[in-house]
């Protein structure tokens, strides 16, 4: 067993393997799932559509479970999490102020290939958004598209490909907030305020990304009524609480993040300005067939926030661009991409023109398929990278060794 983790990678060097064939192949039917959930809907088939969808979340999981097993991040946090590892700092402080993490190592350990099945997981709840969306509006034959349009965006590299699973899941309990910020969620506030509240001893980043989820939520909430009602001043009150206890932690963490030298590139990548190009190109188009005007489009909860996440992905692309802190930046990339992508999809919904989400998914389609079956570069055992799977069953892993 390795005393301390290695200062560089590649972390994962054994029992790993790529298999263009079979990932090619998981792909493939979860293309044939998202068409099996559409044909059944549209023959009102409630079971057929359940049975292909939760297939489909099923499907996701493992994918995203076997792709993540050779990047770095997983190897880490499996090594911290090893029980046999007695040397080097504990969890704790490998893990700081992250109480959700120390709490389920015991749990996770007991996994198939352990964290990598964590992101899997995370991976299959942030699929589930669109799914439980599409339900909502009555449009239950967009689910399985709308998932893989969002499992498969350029835009989420960092959480779905690099698996920053600890800041991806608590970017998922906020996405509940910013749900009910656009007006998808109504009530519930509960529900909103407990997800909300878990995401703080997630991760570090829990605190700008919570500030992001509530944004549109301030053009909706009637702050006088708000105002009178003693659970808004308890609310206050616990956040308050949570920002005295979590702000000297996480400026420190800021400091540190400001005083290194790495930050990823990737949000100004080509396909990523490709994916903004078509999502502009799809509202100007919709904007002109329907004669929008913008102020009509500005009047809308949800063409606001469309702008709005949008204007933010740009800033974090031009401080990249300008290198202008673009080591803090950069990791808040993917938390405003799934905001502006479900925005674009409550937006498409609103103007009742969801073909036109068809350029977004196709291109996102191909350009994954394109990773997938011909990946380029993928040097597993030399290389952290997604795509690297285990060679062997769970029950063979050696975990001593890395």
């Amino acid at each position: 067993m390795l005393e301390t983790f290695p200062t560089e990678a590649p972390f994962r060097i054994n029992q790993v393997m790529a298999s263009p064939l079979l990932m090619g192949f998981l792909f493939a039917v979860q293309l044939a799932l998202a068409a099996a959930a559409t044909v059944a809907i549209r023959r009102r088939s409630q079971f057929g559509w359940w049975l292909a969808i939760c297939s489909l979340l099923g499907l996701t999981a493992l994918f995203f479970s076997l792709a993540s097993w050779g990047t770095s991040d997983i190897a880490k946090l499996n090594f911290y999490f090893d029980p046999v590892r007695e040397t080097g700092p504990p969890l704790q402080a490998l893990l700081p102020f992250e109480p959700f993490w120390w709490s389920l190592a015991p749990l996770i350990i007991q996994l198939p290939y352990r964290m990598a099945a964590v992101q899997g997981l995370i991976v299959a709840g942030f699929a589930a958004v669109p799914v439980l969306l599409s339900r909502s509006w009555n449009l239950q034959v967009w689910a399985g598209w709308w998932l893989l349009l969002l499992c498969t965006s350029p835009i989420l590299r960092g959480f779905f490909q690099n698996s920053h699973s600890r800041q991806a899941f608590a970017t998922l309990l906020a996405v509940p907030l910013f749900l009910w910020g656009i007006g998808v969620v109504r009530g519930k506030a509960l529900w909103v305020m407990g997800s909300a509240l878990l995401s703080t001893g997630v991760h570090l980043t829990a605190l700008p990304t919570l500030v992001l989820a509530g944004l549109p939520a301030l053009r909706l909430v009637q702050w006088q009524r708000l105002a009178r009602r003693k659970t808004c001043w308890l609310l206050v009150s616990v956040l308050v609480l949570i920002l005295v206890v979590l702000l000297s932690p996480l400026l420190t963490k800021l400091n540190a993040y400001g005083g290194g030298g790495f930050f990823s590139s990737y949000p100004i990548k080509t396909d990523v300005l490709r994916v903004q190009f078509l999502l502009v190109g799809t509202v100007a188009v919709v904007c002109l067939k329907q004669r929008h005007s913008w102020r009509e489009f500005l009047d809308e909860q949800e063409g606001c926030c469309l702008l709005l996440y949008l204007g933010c992905y740009v800033t974090i692309q031009a401080s990249l661009f300008w290198h202008f802190f673009p080591q803090i930046t950069f990791r808040l990339g993917d938390t405003v991409g799934i905001f502006l992508l479900l925005s674009f999809l409550a937006w498409l919904r609103r103007r009742q023109a969801l073909f036109m989400v068809l350029p977004l998914l196709v291109f996102s389609l191909l350009a994954w398929g394109d990773r997938v079956v011909w990946p380029e570069g993928l040097n597993c055992g030399s290389d952290d990278d997604f795509l690297c799977i285990p060679d062997r069953w769970p029950w063979s892993i050696d975990y001593v060794i890395r």
